[in-house]
């Protein structure tokens, strides 16, 4: 089963208060999700038209892991450029 953005959100918006990344943002991006993760991709609307079809590059901006009960982010070198 996947990790759902909804079970989590409450926990993401804590986290982008607490490292000033703006949570807004966060829904609206591209989502890929495991058991245990979920990554958060920045898609360029304005690049592409079909996304993984059309080649479309999507950085990723942020990964989330779980570990147990508790979350573990991981920022990228996008994090910052996307999500402030």
């Amino acid at each position: 089963m996947c990790m759902e953005y909804s079970d989590y959100a409450d926990k993401i918006k804590d986290y982008c208060e607490q490292n000033q990344l703006d949570f807004s943002k966060v829904g609206s991006m591209v989502r890929g999700c495991g058991a245990d993760d979920i990554i958060f991709q920045y898609y360029d609307r304005t690049k592409g038209t079909e996304g993984l079809r059309d080649e479309t590059r999507m950085p990723v901006v942020l990964i989330i892991k779980r570990e147990g009960n508790a979350l573990l982010f991981e920022q990228t070198e996008h994090t910052r450029k996307y999500l402030s």
